[in-house]
């Protein structure tokens, strides 16, 4: 009996090896060449090519941001408040010459509205977005990069690559339950973050549930007086 029971784990164990084997390779390939595993990206890009050489950020790398859209200074931010914090560099925003180059542009060029095509070779960043949204993941992408090239022992480093990417579902999100469990305001705040870092565009907010009402509205008291208990 002891025998037989060793010889299913050792199945077991055999076919998990086999599955762990077939995921690695599936996510190695993925539709970006190859590649694109190994340099931390989460999720993986529709499209990446790599190219030689690497991008180093320094404290006079400048940015030009060419969009009419305002919303596309809040991906501006985002990126400028990861590179001081994280890597001591300060962008500045200069009219022309710039080594980082930011653009929201139209539908006209392809771009869907969550769509970005990022490049970087050594002496330069582009990157641009279908919409602000874009620009924001495309931002996103950037700093994985960063923390990739971190890890390798080369702060402030990105790697030569070309990156074109837009995502595979239109509803990206994951659940909350603060009806039964209780969170801290600064812990939904970094949910949120952690949601934003991986691309996901929905927060799903669970607040209340028919075991009671636990939401507040001054405008309609019987909701907390009657409705927030239950006998049982």
């Amino acid at each position: 009996m002891t025998n037989l029971l060793i010889k299913q784990d050792a199945v077991r164990i055999g076919a998990v090896s086999v599955l762990s084997v077939f995921l690695w390779s599936c996510a190695s390939s993925g539709e970006g060449g190859g590649t694109a595993n190994t340099l931390g990206l989460v999720p993986l890009p529709k499209q990446m090519e790599l190219g030689r050489g690497s991008f180093q950020f320094k404290e006079e790398t400048t940015f030009a941001l060419d969009a009419s859209a305002p919303e596309a200074d809040l991906a501006v931010d985002y990126l400028s408040t990861h590179l001081k914090k994280r890597y001591g560099v300060e962008l500045q925003e200069a009219e022309s010459s710039a080594r980082l180059h930011l653009s929201v542009t139209g539908e006209d060029n392809g771009l869907g509205e969550e769509d970005y095509r990022l490049e970087v070779t050594p002496a330069k960043i582009s990157l641009t977005g279908g919409s602000p949204a874009g620009l924001f993941y495309g931002s996103v992408t950037l700093l994985q990069l960063l923390d990739e090239g971190e890890r390798m022992g080369r702060a402030g480093s990105v790697p030569a690559v070309e990156i074109i990417d837009s995502p595979r579902f239109s509803w990206r999100g994951m659940h909350l339950d603060v009806g039964r469990h209780f969170f801290p305001i600064s812990f939904v705040k970094r949910y949120i973050d952690l949601l934003a870092m991986h691309k996901m565009n929905r927060f799903h907010w669970h607040l209340t549930e028919d075991q009671g009402w636990r939401i507040e509205i001054k405008k309609y008291p019987k909701l907390t007086q009657i409705g927030a208990w239950r006998s049982e």
